[in-house]
């Protein structure tokens, strides 16, 4: 069974009973249940999700981190179907890189599972910290930065090398697209997600220091 296959099939088990395809993938934000990526919510609901989030995050500084790395996973997940998608594409040509392409487009894919547990943690970091220093603007106090430290820098730095991950995983789409070897780029994907569990590890320390 190939990565995607076990992908397709951890976020289905995720979902319980709703159905999962590579399209609408699904996933728990902030220690809150599944949704699905991508599908029609009525106002009330998404209202209601917001009021949700409003209370476990705020509305400041720790929930601005939150929903940073969030789209930068959401981006992620998206490029990832598309390279995947491509890949199918393009492995039964002749002149196009067929085992270069799966192999980048599994990798990218179970970058998807790393980033994906990323966001969780980082869901439930966002909302102890905003429990114990609750934030509903962008300056933190100065009594709150001497108890938190470099918190908000490294969550900053995990959103962005998750971005960058997203970044190098569309070069892979371009490069498979263009004809061209697409693993560097799945691979500089793959360090980046690895770079961002560094971050949200340190980021875990620095909560639990306090």
């Amino acid at each position: 069974m190939g990565i995607w296959d076990r992908l397709t099939r951890a976020l289905r088990g995720a979902a319980g009973n709703h159905p999962a395809d590579p399209t609408g993938a699904l996933r728990s934000t902030a220690g809150g249940p599944a949704r699905t990526r991508g599908a029609e919510r009525s106002g009330g609901a998404r209202a209601a999700d917001a009021q949700g989030l409003d209370h476990r995050l705020g509305t400041g500084l720790w929930r601005q981190h939150h929903d940073r790395f969030l789209r930068a996973v959401d981006r992620f997940y998206a490029i990832a179907v598309d390279l995947h998608s491509t890949a199918g594409s393009v492995s039964g040509e002749a002149d196009a890189p067929g085992t270069s392409a799966t192999e980048a487009a599994e990798i990218v894919a179970q970058q998807t599972l790393v980033l994906n547990g990323l966001a969780d943690r980082v869901g439930a970091l966002t909302e102890t910290v905003h429990a114990r220093f609750p934030l509903n603007g962008l300056v933190v106090p100065a009594e709150v930065r001497a108890r938190v430290g470099q918190l908000p820098a490294l969550l900053s730095k995990a959103a962005a090398k998750t971005a960058e991950a997203g970044q190098a995983a569309a070069m892979a789409r371009a490069a498979l697209r263009s004809g061209t070897d697409p693993l560097p780029a799945a691979r500089s994907a793959r360090s980046y997600a690895a770079d961002a569990i560094t971050l949200v590890d340190a980021c875990e320390r620095a909560l639990h220091h306090d």
